[in-house]
């Protein structure tokens, strides 16, 4: 029996789910103004999903406040028209999690994503981090499901939570899900296999292709990538899976996604996308420190691209 938090998670997350990348100012501010505009923008599309996101939306390099505050901006921007999950920070104690998780209740949040900021010594410390989240709110919480580097005796080694974890986990009335990015395919057809109908899972890939075989085992949804600057090739990418039009959607894939893709995980996908993002009026490209714009040559190979 699922709960009526996970139902709203399932019924209504289907297809591309649009992360939300912060746009900075020359000095490194944020840019509010153009993060609202482009919330809208995305609405304006046709998204039915926004995901902030540690990665894409650079909370590894914003304040708690700032944190908040995208997350809040996000909120507001969308104003009800689709489904918002926010972002906790990738590091720092429960209690940092559990204040960002009632922030993001308060300001009308759907839900929010969590990751597990430690090594793994065991599944059970896992557990009750993501169990006292949940604990302390009233909206869906996703977990930021990746492999975790082994602590002690399992130094060194890369720890994919099991199917079962995540069968045990979703017995907590509003864990509603995951972003699943193992990018491990014997881990994602069981992920989808054992918890399909009970679990959100959202694709972590970034790519159609990605979501091309794990439509055909159930998965519901998947994270964009040139979605971000290109909404309605994702959406029409998705009408074409939905139909049972697999030979369309694959062309849709190797017609818009391949080379700019190639050219991006070159570069640096992150900065790539800010690239094209400016390039479309999306947006700044700057980035805030330690990162940096791409080169000039760079920045015209990923435009080139596009072309």
């Amino acid at each position: 029996m699922i709960s009526s938090t996970q139902k709203k998670f399932l019924d209504k997350i289907k297809g591309p789910v649009f992360p939300i990348p912060t746009p900075f100012m020359e000095d490194g501010s944020i840019d509010y103004s153009c993060l609202k505009d482009y919330v809208k923008f995305l609405v304006k599309s046709g998204a039915k999903t926004l995901l902030v996101t540690v990665g894409t939306s650079r909370f590894n390099v914003l304040t708690i406040d700032e944190m908040k505050r995208v997350n809040h901006t996000v909120v507001e921007s969308a104003n009800g028209n689709c489904m918002v999950i926010v972002a906790s920070p990738a590091t720092g104690p429960t209690k940092q999690a559990i204040d960002l998780a009632k922030h993001a209740q308060s300001i009308g949040a759907d839900g929010i994503i969590a990751v597990y900021p430690d090594r793994y010594y065991n599944d059970n410390n896992i557990f009750r981090y993501f169990e006292n989240i949940a604990n302390a709110c009233n909206i869906g919480v996703l977990i930021h499901n990746h492999s975790i580097t082994g602590g002690s005796v399992r130094a060194g080694t890369s720890i994919k939570l099991s199917p079962q974890f995540f069968e045990r986990i979703s017995e907590i009335d509003n864990i509603v899900g995951m972003k699943e990015e193992t990018h491990d395919s014997q881990f994602i057809y069981e992920y989808n296999r054992i918890l399909k109908n009970k679990f959100c899972i959202i694709g972590g890939a970034g790519v159609m292709r990605a979501f091309y075989v794990a439509h055909q085992w159930g998965q519901p949804a998947y994270l964009v990538g040139i979605g971000n600057f290109l909404p309605e090739i994702e959406l029409s990418f998705y009408q074409k899976m939905q139909s049972n039009d697999y030979n369309a959607a694959k062309q849709i894939i190797f017609e818009n996604e391949d080379q700019f893709l190639k050219i991006a995980v070159e570069v640096g996908w992150h900065l790539a996308l800010k690239e094209a993002m400016a390039y479309k009026g999306l947006m700044p490209a700057w980035e805030r420190s330690p990162m940096e714009r791409l080169s000039d040559e760079d920045r015209k190979s990923v435009i080139q691209s596009m072309t």
